[in-house]
């Protein structure tokens, strides 16, 4: 599952992402195991796409937080 959010620092590989809540939120089957219950999250630049401050971006969850959800 991809989360979105806005950069609100670059940390040079890392930025700290403030997360929307999205729409489908509140009827999701994961019960708050994803990231979007929090306000802030430190996500790897893993691909060097080097996102600015105040930019719109995708962070993955990555498997294992998929896997538990399921």
């Amino acid at each position: 599952m991809i989360e979105k959010g806005t950069v609100t620092a670059d940390e040079g590989s890392w930025v700290t992402v403030r997360l929307e809540i999205q729409e489908g939120c509140s009827s999701c089957a994961s019960g708050g195991l994803c990231a979007a219950g929090k306000n802030l999250v430190r996500a790897l630049d893993r691909n060097g796409l080097k996102p600015g401050i105040g930019e719109r971006v995708g962070v993955g969850q990555g498997e294992a937080t998929d896997a538990r959800a399921a």
